[in-house]
């Protein structure tokens, strides 16, 4: 029996001697690697290139133009989380814009705007309406990154371009 303890002690320190080997090896891979998210200037360098036109709405214009929509979004979801309670009412009212950035997403251009709540909403700099992505334009928006990323479009992408 005691030599059967020192087999298994000695195979059971070798092998968790080669794991900590790799664990310390894969540790000084991750330290020295580029990091795996972009920098603001690699986001900035895929970016569409954005020409802003003259019918275009400022901020401030958008924001005022989606009220209704932003006061029937807040009604919807509390009303998806809130049980029936008298003090369950979506306040609206107030909501001040603290960041606004405009880009353009899919070939529209988006004021991405966050207000102090923390809230983040996507509006049209065209008519001002709350402005929802489909699946098939998120798809465009990555062929876009990668086509700027790489210079060419990996295979089965091809077919987004149209879009």
């Amino acid at each position: 029996m005691k030599r059967l303890l020192f087999e298994v002690h000695r195979w059971v320190g070798i092998a968790l001697a080669l794991f900590m080997l790799l664990w310390f090896f894969s540790g000084l891979v991750i330290i020295y690697a580029e990091p795996t998210t972009p920098f603001r200037a690699q986001q900035l360098a895929n970016a569409d290139l954005l020409l802003p036109e003259s019918g275009w709405l400022s901020a401030g214009e958008a924001w005022e133009r989606s009220a209704e929509q932003r006061k029937a979004l807040a009604a919807a979801k509390t009303e998806k989380k809130a049980t029936p309670a008298a003090g369950n009412k979506p306040q609206t009212t107030g909501a001040e814009i603290v960041e606004a950035r405009l880009l353009q997403q899919a070939r529209d251009p988006v004021w991405l705007v966050e207000d102090k709540r923390g809230q983040h909403f996507a509006l049209s700099a065209v008519d001002g309406k709350l402005h929802e992505t489909s699946p098939e334009q998120a798809l465009a928006i990555a062929a876009r990154w990668l086509n700027n990323k790489t210079g060419h479009l990996p295979t089965g992408l091809n077919y987004i371009e149209s879009i």
